[in-house]
C-alpha cells in the first residue's frame, strides 16, 4: 500500500508525474528511483534549542527535552503522525501492536525522562475489534516543544510531516517513515 513516484503519459500523450500504487503501475510507466549520493542528505541532527519552550507562568514545570532530532524523537514524531492525538492539554498515542508501544515508551522515556507517560489497557471498542493500549502524557512542556516542532493539535485528516524531518539526516528520515507506516500512516 505504498506508492511509488512514476513518470508515464496522460490522456493527451503528455509526460506528467504522479502517485501509484505498486498494483496500478501498468506497462510503460517509469518508476522513479532516487539514486543521488548521500550528499543530497544533511549530515547533522536538527538542533532543537530554539524550539524549547520557556516558562512563563507557575504552573508549567520546566521538563527535559532532547536537544536534536534524533532517531529517537524521529520515532515518536512517525508514531504520533500516523496514531497520535494532541490537544492543548494531552498528547495520546493508541495501538494494539504491543512491541510497537514498548518501543514507543522506550524512546519516550530516554527523550522526556521527567515527563510521565501514563498507560491505560482498553478493551476493544466500537469498531475496532483488538484490546489497545492507549499511552497518555499531561506534561504541558513536552506538549508545547512537540508543538513547536511541527506536531499540530489537528484532526487526522489534517496532519501533516513535521517540516523538521525533511531537514534531518537520512538515517533520522527513515525512522520517521519507518514509524508513521508501522503506525498505520
Amino acid at each position: 500500500n505504498h506508492p511509488v513516484l512514476i513518470l508515464s503519459k496522460n490522456e493527451t500523450g503528455k509526460l506528467v508525474f504522479g502517485w501509484k500504487l505498486l498494483e496500478q503501475i501498468k506497462q510503460n510507466d517509469i518508476v522513479i528511483i532516487d539514486r543521488r549520493e548521500d550528499e543530497f542528505w544533511p549530515q547533522k541532527e536538527v538542533n532543537l534549542v530554539n524550539y524549547i519552550p520557556k516558562i512563563f507562568n507557575g504552573h508549567q514545570h520546566k521538563k527535559i527535552l532532547p536537544e536534536f532530532l534524533n532517531e529517537d524523537l524521529a520515532f515518536i514524531l512517525g508514531a504520533l503522525v500516523a496514531e497520535g492525538f494532541i490537544s492543548e492539554k494531552k498528547i495520546e498515542f493508541c495501538n494494539s501492536d504491543l512491541e510497537f508501544i514498548k518501543e514507543f515508551e522506550e524512546r519516550w522515556s530516554r527523550l522526556f525522562p521527567d515527563s510521565k507517560l501514563h498507560r491505560f489497557n482498553k478493551k476493544a471498542s466500537s469498531y475496532g475489534k483488538k484490546d489497545y493500549v492507549r499511552l497518555e502524557c499531561h506534561s504541558l512542556h513536552a506538549l508545547e516543544f512537540l508543538r513547536n516542532i511541527g506536531l499540530d493539535a489537528v484532526k487526522a485528516d489534517k496532519k501533516s510531516v513535521p517540516y523538521l524531518i525533511m531537514q534531518s539526516p537520512k538515517n533520522v528520515v527513515s525512522v520517521f517513515l519507518k514509524a508513521y507506516f508501522e503506525g498505520d500512516g
